[in-house]
């Protein structure tokens, strides 16, 4: 007879830390080493300033785009 407390099929273990229901599965339960979170860390800040340029140059454009818009809508009719 199978045991209810344990799912069947390939899903979660729910007797592994960091799994389960609420469990974001993340670095919380303190399983990642100083130096490899310190990197991820950094990663993600750069990443993150990669976004804010993508970010800015893209509203650069769209001002550009309204100010010829405008320009040729004021001046070339």
């Amino acid at each position: 007879m199978t045991d209810p407390s344990r799912p069947e099929g390939p899903g979660p273990r729910h007797d592994q830390p960091g799994w389960g229901v609420g469990s974001s599965g993340g670095i919380e339960d303190g399983a990642a080493e100083p130096a490899a979170d310190e990197s991820s860390r950094r990663l993600l800040r750069q990443d993150h300033r990669f976004e804010q340029w993508v970010l800015y140059k893209g509203l650069l454009v769209l001002l550009l785009i309204a100010v010829l818009i405008w320009v040729r809508q004021t001046f070339l009719i």
